[in-house]
């Protein structure tokens, strides 16, 4: 990797030693993305793990998204999933109450039901899964809310018991399948 032929991946391998941390944030993830393009799922993650530690709001969340994927995935580590998707989710929120950047709730969204999913069908946590899957729904974020509304009310229906819970998130779906974005 090192010795990349690839100049713009050259670049990037020196910008990770960056004192900027956007700027050290950014070249590890383009590094992570590029290498999980070339099947490297260890180095992958090993950048994505430092555009993480660079604490830079702008990259921290996707990092963390694309972490969790690959932890969950072929690295087949659920509970390290769990914690990148958790931390994705946070990065999400932006700190705000509620998200007025688009990319942050669809972030948020993306994350907290890649959590849901993991936690129902992998970690068979289905509280963690219930709430995971709510956020999702709470953002109200145009494509991820209405598949986690569905996931939560078969989740409530199947698996928790919960008729009327699960017949308020179905009606939840239609609504946003009702709604201009």
């Amino acid at each position: 990797m090192a010795s990349d032929p690839d100049p713009e991946v050259r670049a990037w391998l020196e910008d990770i030693d960056s004192e900027d941390a956007g700027t050290a944030a950014q070249a590890a993830f383009n590094v992570g993305v590029l290498l999980q393009e070339r099947g490297d799922s260890e180095q992958a993650a090993d950048h994505y793990r430092r555009a993480i530690d660079t604490g830079d709001p702008d990259h921290m969340g996707y990092a963390a998204f694309n972490l969790g994927l690959l932890l969950a995935g072929g690295l087949q580590d659920p509970e390290g999933a769990e914690r990148a998707f958790e931390l994705a989710v946070e990065a999400g929120k932006g700190g705000a109450e509620f998200w007025a950047d688009a990319e942050e709730k669809e972030l948020l969204s993306t994350a907290a039901l890649a959590l849901g999913d993991l936690r129902e069908f992998t970690l068979r946590d289905l509280s963690g899964a219930e709430r995971a899957y709510e956020q999702a729904v709470e953002t109200r974020e145009w494509k991820q809310a209405p598949v986690a509304a569905i996931a939560l009310g078969q989740l409530r229906s199947h698996k928790l018991g919960d008729a009327r819970g699960a017949e308020t998130a179905f009606e939840l779906a239609i609504e946003f399948g009702n709604s201009d974005h």
